[in-house]
């Protein structure tokens, strides 16, 4: 499911959320993840529970704090079940090292490689 909301809009939230709500009615979804976030199913759930969105009306780039300060506000401490490494990497260097500098970097995702990177022939999509 996709939907298209102006990026640094409180849309965007709320359309996450709504997105969120639907995921969970999945029983099979564990995890979630956006441009800015990956969630645990236990986290999303946490989120979809009470909307505080209008407390953020005024905020500048509600994408860059909501997620965070909801969870707190809900009753998460800060920075429990978050991971220290990277969440992307990306590079704009392509060599025969990129596959190995990749996997080596640690991070749940790869972002802006080139077409002609081939990165689809590492196969990493596959189960290992």
């Amino acid at each position: 499911m996709h939907a298209e909301t102006p990026v640094g809009d409180l849309a965007v939230i709320r359309e996450s959320l709504a997105l969120l709500q639907h995921a969970l009615t999945s029983p099979e979804w564990t995890h979630f993840h956006s441009p800015w976030i990956t969630l645990s199913r236990e986290d999303a759930a946490l989120l979809c529970s009470q909307d505080l969105t209008p407390s953020f009306e005024h905020c500048l780039d509600p994408h860059e704090c909501y997620y965070a300060t909801a969870l707190s506000v809900l009753g998460k401490p800060p920075r429990q079940g978050v991971t220290n490494r990277s969440f992307t990497w990306t590079t704009r260097v392509t060599d025969n090292d990129l596959a190995s500098r990749m996997v080596e970097s640690g991070a749940f995702f790869a972002v802006g490689l080139q077409a002609e990177t081939r990165i689809g022939d590492f196969c990493f999509h596959l189960p290992s």
